[in-house]
């Protein structure tokens, strides 16, 4: 069993986050007092402070649950990034970016009999492909994990995977599910020297 932490720019998410937060409910405020106004001094039309209050609330509900989440991971689970033990890969998050939309997900478990495939490079750090159905975390976390895979919150790791915990996950995948890594799969030769 081993875990890995968090590096600084969790903190630097979780305060960018933050101050968008803050920042745009201030604007939404401003907007909504009438104290915007178009160049002529004029206050701006209902329909347009309606939109843009929408939009501001609309984008900015997800840095709420992403300033959430990021918050609960660092206090809840101690700073910790994930936790891998003989079970699978407990207490961690999953990413994505859509736009402006940013969207963090907590993952309380990905069993190794959900894996079906495993990538082990050296330079990008490890990823697996799971079976989305068995993962325990929301709707809109499946959603990702299934899509994306998982990364082992590669570039927020305070330190790179060893080459023992590299072969600890491999074999937890291989041992308990039927996963491929690169090596067994025949396409990949016509990358190999």
């Amino acid at each position: 069993m081993f875990e890995k932490k968090f590096n600084w720019k969790i903190w630097f998410f979780i305060f960018l986050f933050g101050g968008i937060v803050f920042m745009a409910s201030y604007v939404v405020l401003l907007l909504v007092t009438n104290q915007i106004v178009d160049e002529d001094g004029l206050p701006l039309h209902p329909f347009l402070i309606g939109f843009m209050c929408f939009m501001f609330c609309l984008v900015c509900s997800t840095y709420v649950a992403t300033f959430i989440t990021l918050l609960k991971q660092v206090t809840v689970h101690k700073n910790t990034a994930f936790r891998v033990d003989e079970e699978g890969i407990h207490n961690t998050l999953v990413f994505v970016y859509l736009f402006a939309f940013v969207i963090v997900c907590n993952v309380k478990l990905i069993p190794w009999s959900a894996v079906r495939y495993v990538d082990n490079e050296e330079k990008e750090g490890m990823y697996i492909r799971v079976k989305s159905k068995e993962v325990s975390t929301s709707f809109i976390g499946r959603l990702i994990i299934g899509i994306l895979g998982y990364h082992f919150c590669y570039s927020f790791n305070k330190t790179k995977f060893s080459q023992v915990e590299r072969a600890t996950v491999i074999s937890y995948c291989i041992s308990q599910s039927s996963c491929q890594t690169p090596d067994d799969d025949l396409s990949w030769d016509i990358f190999k020297p």
